[in-house]
């Protein structure tokens, strides 16, 4: 989704879109990226069946009215905001299914072997996914206090997800084998 928001800037910029715009215009189209590459990941779950398929259909229909409402508003500042809002949601759902039960633990992460992870592993996870998706938040929110130019918000908001995938692949191992550690 990083080429799609780099390419689409890059792309309404040459052919002479205000910056406001395209930043606006880049960001929707990243965002329907996304919800293009997982919606068949999360219609073929095992879970998204009866009440859970019925809250996925409102869930899309309510990321696709507010990417209208991004595009009718075309405030670079309001496409943050609700990217701060998103991460904040995010984060708080991850740290309440940490929090959870661990029959509850078991039924969020899919495959034959999931009850066979420990739950101590799950909620090290989801205290791993909430911390990336604080540290969004953070950069986020100190890109918009500092003023900083939407060029600038582009490259930096592009470098990021570069960023939190090395994170991610660093921590990982830390965080199932100090789970693993304390299960012993």
């Amino acid at each position: 989704m990083v080429a799609v928001f780099i390419g689409g800037w890059s792309l309404l910029r040459l052919a002479g879109c205000p910056a406001p715009q395209a930043f606006v215009w880049a960001a929707v189209l990243a965002q329907a990226a996304q919800v293009w590459h997982v919606l068949p990941l999360t219609a073929r779950r095992p879970l998204a069946i009866g009440r859970a398929s019925s809250a996925a259909k409102w869930g899309v229909a309510a990321i696709l009215a507010l990417m209208a409402v991004q595009l009718w508003w075309a405030d670079p500042l309001f496409s943050q905001r609700l990217i701060s809002l998103y991460c904040a949601a995010y984060a708080g759902i991850m740290l309440i299914t940490a929090r959870s039960a661990s029959g509850a633990l078991a039924r969020t992460i899919a495959g034959p072997d999931a009850a066979e992870v420990p739950s101590c592993v799950h909620r090290r996870l989801f205290h791993l996914y909430a911390g990336l998706a604080i540290i969004v938040l953070a950069v986020n929110e100190s890109l918009l206090a500092l003023g900083t130019e939407l060029g600038t918000r582009v490259a930096l908001l592009s470098l990021l997800p570069i960023v939190l995938h090395y994170i991610f692949q660093i921590a990982l191992p830390m965080a199932v084998q100090q789970s693993g550690d304390r299960e012993t």
